[in-house]
């Protein structure tokens, strides 16, 4: 069968957007056959290192959790688990595994930086889910989070994936516009997917 390793810095019991659409498409995935494993962070002091839950097999890295700021919009989630040690630690349960491909939720959290690193030593298919386009409210917040968007993780991500999967027409705009990325498809979040909008008036 087919396996998915799932690369997402949030998954169930974290309560957001991402974390439960990465819970049901490892839900799904395993309904058709799949053998998923999840890497994630560890952000719950109730939740295992390791479990299977509904099938998937869910690993959680020791994480340092983020304070709230203002330029992340106070995202209570934001956490960082790029060590070392969380490197040898995916390589390892990648030899138990042998994925067939990565699917890494979101550009911009940690996780990436775990999952184009893994990919690029095991010599893994890559593909990105863009959930959502970066932002801020803030004039001088955009700017440089735009900066960091289209300099820095443009590069060392986005443009490191064999496949970017965009939810919606908006995002897909926002994938080709921002990163340049030809090989990008869509896949809506479970829904018939709307008639594509006059891009040329947004």
């Amino acid at each position: 069968p087919l396996t998915v390793c799932i690369f997402t810095s949030f998954y169930p019991p974290i309560q957001s957007g991402s974390a439960t659409h990465c819970a049901d498409l490892s839900k799904e995935l395993t309904k058709y056959g799949c053998k998923v494993v999840v890497i994630t962070s560890n952000l719950n002091a109730n939740s295992q290192e390791f479990e299977i839950r509904d099938g998937v097999h869910v690993y959680r890295l020791p994480a340092i959790r983020l304070p709230k700021t203002p330029i992340a919009l106070n995202f209570p989630w934001l956490n960082i688990s790029f060590f070392p040690s969380n490197t040898r630690r995916i390589l390892n349960i990648m030899k138990i595994y042998s994925p067939n491909v990565f699917h890494l939720h979101n550009h911009m959290f940690d996780s990436a930086f775990h999952a184009v690193k893994i990919a690029k030593k095991t010599n893994t298919p890559l593909v990105i889910t863009v959930h959502t386009m970066i932002k801020h409210t803030n004039f001088f917040f955009d700017l440089i989070l735009r900066f960091i968007d289209k300099f820095i993780l443009k590069f060392l991500i986005v443009q490191k994936a064999d496949m970017v999967i965009c939810p919606d027409h908006i995002i897909q705009k926002y994938v080709t516009q921002n990163f340049v990325v030809e090989k990008n498809t869509i896949i809506p979040y479970g829904i018939t997917p709307l008639p594509e909008p006059n891009l040329q008036k947004m």
